[in-house]
């Protein structure tokens, strides 16, 4: 099955899956409902895709192993609900599977995604009503996304404009390019997250960019309502206390 790269860009209102898992026949069954969130609203007719997805190696795409989706032309439904089959066959118990959900506009734009990888299926056996958080995806203010330059040095330091920098102002809900340009010729990474999380040697996140050595990676960010306890790190051992920063707020 073709690898999925899932990149999460959302911020905003919450969505939620309840999602308790059955059997339908042989083959095992994540069923719930993707449920909008209060005061939300679908456009015209909205395509949803709900996945379940190997996540285990985390500098490795994601592997879809069972998905559902369909078309939904209710613009007042507030429920809808899935039933995404897998094959048991493809169930390592040493690996973590999660799910993903993403829906669709009218537009052919991406309205709501979840940004947090939730577990789903752990050492081999389903889990029992999950609930996933999915956002609603925020436009690009203007249309266009802003781009934010940053250099990654042989020093252990993020670079702008050929100063260090520790924090990075952003607005809640724009949509942010950062084109990092590794000059270091050896590892760097850059992931956005808590800093309980970052701190940790090797940490990754569902946001950022995996280690490379040389050259300009890109990463496309939508800034969430609530950027309290964010943070941007390489979490490369011996990186993180020289290369760490905060995001501040600008109206």
């Amino acid at each position: 099955m073709r690898p999925i790269r899932s990149v999460f860009l959302a911020a905003g209102a919450t969505l939620l899956l309840a999602v308790p898992v059955v059997a339908q026949g042989d083959e095992p069954t994540v069923n719930g409902l993707i449920v909008l969130p209060e005061g939300s609203t679908l456009e015209g007719a909205n395509v949803w895709t709900l996945q379940v997805q190997d996540t285990s190696l985390a500098d490795a795409p994601a592997v879809v192993i069972g998905q559902d989706g369909g078309l939904v032309d209710d613009e007042t439904a507030t429920e809808i609900p899935f039933a995404a089959g897998f094959d048991p066959e493809a169930i390592d118990e040493r690996f973590t599977y999660t799910l993903s959900a993403r829906i669709m506009g009218a537009d052919g734009n991406l309205s709501f995604i979840n940004d947090t990888a939730i577990p789903v299926i752990t050492n081999g056996a389903p889990v029992d009503g999950v609930e996933v958080p999915v956002s609603v995806v925020a436009p690009p203010p203007g249309g266009e996304a802003r781009v934010i330059e940053l250099e990654a040095d042989p020093a252990l330091r993020f670079l702008q404009d050929g100063e260090q920098i520790t924090a990075i102002p952003v607005t809640p809900g724009e949509t942010v390019v950062f084109r990092i340009d590794n000059t270091a010729g050896f590892a760097h990474n850059f992931w956005i997250g808590e800093d309980e999380v970052l701190a940790m040697p090797g940490a990754t996140t569902d946001v950022g960019i995996p280690d490379w050595d040389l050259g300009v990676q890109e990463l496309e960010w939508v800034v969430p309502d609530d950027i309290s306890g964010l943070r941007f790190a390489c979490t490369l051992p011996g990186h993180y206390f020289l290369m760490a920063g905060d995001f501040t707020v600008t109206p």
